[in-house]
């Protein structure tokens, strides 16, 4: 199964490296397919102050728990995808 991760899920994945949310990513035999965009790599070093400060990490636990989480997740380049599908549609 190909399951899309945002960032509130990836962040609460490495906030709580044991909570279900972290389990699923962790699973070892797991048949799911986790994506994202590179984005999200961006997003996690803009807000690392705020999810150390969160977490009581020290830079090493911070970087461990996103190795943990992010090794499992493709990482897809946007400028891969078709121009019209990446537009923003207004409502």
């Amino acid at each position: 199964m190909r399951i899309v991760v945002d960032t509130n899920i990836a962040f609460s994945a490495i906030l709580n490296t044991n909570s279900r949310i972290a389990r699923i990513f962790l699973q070892p035999k797991s048949r799911l397919n986790f994506y994202a965009t590179e984005q999200l790599l961006t997003e996690i070093e803009e807000h690392k102050d705020k999810l150390k400060k969160i977490s009581h990490y020290s830079d090493a636990e911070l970087q461990r728990a996103v190795s943990i989480i992010t090794r499992r997740i493709r990482f897809i380049n946007v400028s891969s995808f078709p121009k019209k599908s990446t537009k923003k549609q207004r409502l």
